[in-house]
C-alpha cells in the first residue's frame, strides 16, 4: 500500500513538473513574440506571470527592463538572478551594464571584483577594473590589473596603451615609453600613443 502511494505521488509530481515546464516555455515564447513586435512592456508583463522562480526568468526580465530603459528594474532582476547562480559571470556583467547606466561606479567596480574572484583571468573585468582605477587616479591599482591583462594578452592595444599611461603617471618613464611604442606598433594610427611618446621625451 505504501509503495503504491509513493508511486502515485511520483506520478502526480511528474505531471505537475511537466505542466510547469510547458507553461514556462510557453511564456518565454509568448514574451519573445511580443518583444519582436516591439511591445517591450507586453513582453515584460508576460514574463512576470511565469510561475517558476529561476535564473533564466530574471535574466530575461532584466534584459527586457534594460531594453525598456528601466535600469533600476533591470538591475534588480539581474541581482535576483545571482541569487540562483551566485557564480554567474554572465549575470555580473549584466549588473555592470545596468550599474553603468545608473552611474553607480562603486557597484560597477565591486561587480568587476566579484568577476575576478570567480575568474581571475577575465579579460573584460581586468581591463575595465583597471580603467575604473585609472579614472580615479589609483594608478598602482590600475597597473596591477593591467599587468595581469598584458601577461595574458601581450598585444591587446587598449590594455597596452592604458598600462603605458599608468606607468607614465606613476613615474616609470622608460617603461611607459616602451609601452607607448608597442601600442604604436599594434596601431600605427594611435594619436594617444604618439602623444605619450612625446610627453615621455619631455621629461
Amino acid at each position: 500500500m505504501k509503495r503504491r502511494f509513493i508511486l502515485l505521488l511520483f506520478a502526480a509530481l511528474s505531471l505537475y513538473v511537466k505542466a510547469e515546464d510547458e507553461d514556462y516555455v510557453s511564456k518565454f515564447l509568448q514574451s519573445s513574440k511580443k518583444e519582436q513586435s516591439g511591445d517591450i512592456p507586453g513582453a515584460i508583463s508576460i514574463m512576470t506571470t511565469v510561475y517558476t522562480d529561476c535564473y533564466e526568468k530574471y535574466i530575461r526580465l532584466g534584459e527586457l527592463h534594460y531594453k525598456n530603459n528601466d535600469y533600476i528594474s533591470a538591475l534588480r532582476s539581474f541581482q535576483l538572478a545571482l541569487e540562483f547562480k551566485p557564480r554567474s559571470v554572465e549575470a555580473y556583467l549584466l549588473v555592470v551594464q545596468a550599474g553603468a547606466r545608473l552611474k553607480d561606479w562603486k557597484l560597477v567596480g565591486d561587480s568587476y571584483d566579484k568577476i575576478l574572484d570567480i575568474d581571475p583571468d577575465n579579460k573584460t573585468a581586468l581591463y575595465y577594473r583597471g580603467l575604473l582605477h585609472y579614472n580615479t587616479k589609483q594608478y598602482q591599482l590600475s597597473k596591477q590589473k593591467l599587468d595581469h591583462l598584458i601577461e595574458l594578452y601581450p598585444l591587446d592595444y587598449d590594455g597596452v596603451l592604458l598600462l603605458a599611461w599608468c606607468n607614465y603617471h606613476i613615474g616609470f618613464n622608460t617603461r611607459a615609453k616602451k609601452l607607448f611604442n608597442l601600442a604604436l606598433c599594434i596601431n600605427s594610427e594611435s594619436k594617444s600613443a604618439r602623444e605619450g611618446i612625446k610627453m615621455c621625451e619631455k621629461k
